[in-house]
């Protein structure tokens, strides 16, 4: 219970700032897309299922200025984003952005894929984009505005080898953008979708081999693979009044490597 000298956090967030809730925020492009809105003036509210470095991140943002909170929250768990969604609302008063950056998994080429995999991938990236686009949806249809942006993948578009179920799902999350982008735009809410190529985070570049790597460089027109910054520039415009009447587009940022 707060006291008199330190009141609650809920009585102290400035609930005048707009708000982003994004899922898989500790590191990668959730991470770098969290501090992007952060340093727009955005109150932040972001989930993983890693809680150290979650509550890293969410430390760091509250240092720089804005108010961050941290939800331990598996993506697919359809029940936890409900309860994800209401504590936001509970906390910072208002949701202006949503963010389904959660995705990927481990997986083979068809003929070696198991069922256990594919169900895994499924759900981790596109279940999860269902999950907490329903959970918000009736929020931002009463307050009539709002922001969603899914995040794809030019392996979504023109599939991957050796990534049936991800390119699968990746494609999903470009149907279902275009699909409620049509449901959703009479209510002043636009839907959106990044699809990157090869980004250079801390765990691509420790679990992919230099040759790989040295591949998608020299498949791109641009010689440089993207950091996360590169990627989070772009999710935060398309979420910004600057950017309100594009909707249902699926926007490739991938150093030319689709062309």
């Amino acid at each position: 219970m707060a006291t008199k000298n330190q009141p609650d956090k809920a009585d102290v967030i400035k609930k005048d700032r707009k708000v982003l809730l994004l899922t898989g925020g500790a590191n990668g492009l959730g991470r770098a897309t969290c501090r992007e809105y952060a340093k727009a003036g955005y109150n932040v509210a972001f989930t993983d299922v890693l809680v150290e470095e979650g509550k890293k991140i969410e430390e760091e943002l509250n240092k720089s200025g804005v108010d961050a909170k941290f939800y331990k929250a598996d993506a697919t768990d359809f029940k936890r984003a409900k309860e994800v969604v209401e504590d936001v609302l509970k906390t910072f008063g208002r949701i202006d952005v949503l963010v389904n950056n959660v995705g990927g998994g481990r997986e083979k080429v068809i003929y070696r894929i198991t069922e256990e995999q594919w169900d895994r991938v499924i759900e981790l990236t596109l279940k999860s984009t269902f999950n907490y686009t329903r959970a918000v949806v009736d929020y931002f249809i009463g307050q009539q505005r709002g922001s969603i942006v899914n995040i794809s993948s030019i392996n979504g578009l023109r599939g991957r080898e050796g990534q049936p179920a991800y390119s699968a799902a990746k494609m999903g999350v470009v149907g279902f953008t275009k699909c409620i982008a049509k449901e959703l735009g009479r209510f002043n809410i636009s839907v959106n979708a990044v699809a990157p190529g090869y980004i250079e985070t801390d765990a691509q570049i420790e679990n992919t081999p230099e040759l790989v790597r040295k591949l998608c460089r020299e498949e791109s027109a641009i010689k440089r693979l993207a950091d996360p910054e590169d990627i989070a520039y772009l999710v935060a415009f398309l979420g910004s009044e600057k950017a309100s009447l594009i909707t249902g587009e699926v926007v490739k940022i991938d150093s030319g490597a689709y062309i």
